[in-house]
């Protein structure tokens, strides 16, 4: 999932994280795996062109103790240079891009918000010169409840997606998460995002914070509801080996939630959502009708897209490549004309029918029948015990299935 996330693709808990409930084994390179290195020749079959992007921005102005992403802290007066360095990556990778214009960008981070709107104008304009962007692009960046002030002006360069990292409605949480903001700072927030134009804002929630209990979770779902943003990102924390929580966590000084209770908030929370009207097109995704994330759904598809920025990842259909992740780096790599490009990874037939099959049962939509022909006996078990559902050709993950959904995938891979 953290390739995924690189490219925009919402697991903030991750973002900040991943779903707790999809191994992501499954789901490419491991940034500890050896690595092929980038600047090694091979041929290659030819890939898809990108009609998505994804822009990373590193700045941060306080590092959240369950991040492992790539950010830095206090380096602000490198955001110029940056910029720049994002513009000369794009030109030179604009042969990755297909003639179209872009129909999805998506500024993640780190936090894009901490960028004045004049500098994401910035890069837009870079954008629209050297690949073109659609006159129905979906452009979403992610911002931190603490820069409202910023949310007209990226309204007004066209940005019609925003997403909030709000986390909890619930001051004690957003303190055990390490967060700056107030529950009531949130709740302004998205109601500054609402008045200054956005007709499209996603909110992302973190269940499973140190000492939170169903009952906290319930108030902030209840919160949520009732300021009826139009989509929601819920994640159940994971707790990361080299982050401040997975060092209190290997001391043993970290209140974790037991996994019996984070399924029973998860479960919970579909079925409340559910009656609320919201679409749960993704394992970790609620959407009102019309409002699914076009971006992530492109990557969930196997879409083409490229990522700039340190850390990013790319694919293309057949490769899989990603950035240096230490923001010098990228800065040295890109200003010396090495390029930025830090390894790769070819997928054969089997890894891609396997990711397509992982990817696809994160989604409403599932998968063919014929992905999963090899395993027909697994899935006859699995529709039996309510883990999964058939109609017609498509086969889904059922709100059961879900919660377990690592488990259902590991039994789906084994069995091909």
């Amino acid at each position: 999932m953290a390739r995924l996330r690189r490219a925009g693709v919402h697991a903030r808990h991750l973002g900040i994280q991943r779903s707790p409930f999809l191994p992501a084994c499954a789901l490419g390179p491991n940034r500890n795996r050896d690595r092929v290195s980038a600047t090694k020749n091979h041929s290659r079959e030819r890939g898809k062109l990108a009609t998505s992007l994804y822009v990373h921005v590193p700045y941060c102005e306080s590092a959240c103790p369950y991040c492992d992403f790539a950010f830095v802290v206090g380096q602000d007066h490198t955001a110029d240079r940056y910029l720049s360095a994002l513009k000369r990556e794009l030109a030179d990778r604009s042969s990755e891009f297909s003639r179209s214009p872009l129909q999805t960008i998506y500024f993640g981070g780190g936090t894009p918000s901490s960028l004045h709107p004049e500098q994401i104008g910035r890069l837009l304009r870079a954008i629209e010169e050297e690949i073109g962007i659609s006159s129905d692009v979906e452009a979403t960046l992610e911002a931190d409840p603490l820069h409202a002030d910023h949310y007209d002006g990226y309204r007004a360069l066209g940005v019609n997606r925003l997403s909030l990292g709000i986390q909890s409605f619930i001051d004690r949480d957003l303190r055990s998460l390490g967060r700056r903001h107030t529950a009531a700072q949130a709740i302004e927030a998205i109601e500054v995002a609402r008045s200054t134009g956005f007709e499209n804002i996603n909110i992302d929630l973190i269940f499973g914070a140190p000492e939170q209990t169903l009952n906290t979770w319930r108030n902030t779902i209840e919160h949520a509801v009732s300021l009826s943003p139009d989509h929601m990102s819920i994640y159940g924390l994971t707790i990361e080996p080299d982050t401040p929580f997975g060092r209190r966590h290997s001391r043993g000084s970290l209140p974790v939630v037991s996994d019996a209770d984070q399924a029973a908030m998860y479960e919970w929370t579909q079925d409340r959502l559910a009656r609320e009207g919201y679409e749960h097109y993704e394992i970790s995704n609620y959407a009102r009708p019309g409002r699914s994330s076009l971006h992530n759904l492109a990557c969930w598809r196997g879409a083409a897209y490229v990522g700039l920025g340190a850390s990013a990842h790319s694919f293309d259909g057949l490769r899989r490549s990603w950035n240096v992740r230490a923001l010098s780096d990228y800065l040295e790599k890109i200003e010396s004309s090495a390029g930025a490009t830090a390894g790769h990874e070819t997928l054969t037939a089997e890894q891609r029918q396997l990711e397509g099959l992982m990817l696809g049962l994160r989604t409403s939509d599932g998968v063919h029948t014929a992905s999963v022909s090899g395993a027909t006996t697994t899935v006859e078990d699995l529709v039996d015990h309510e883990m999964l559902e058939k109609t017609g050709d498509r086969i889904r993950l059922t709100p059961r299935g879900r919660v377990l959904a690592d488990a259902v995938c590991g039994r789906l891979a084994g069995a091909l």
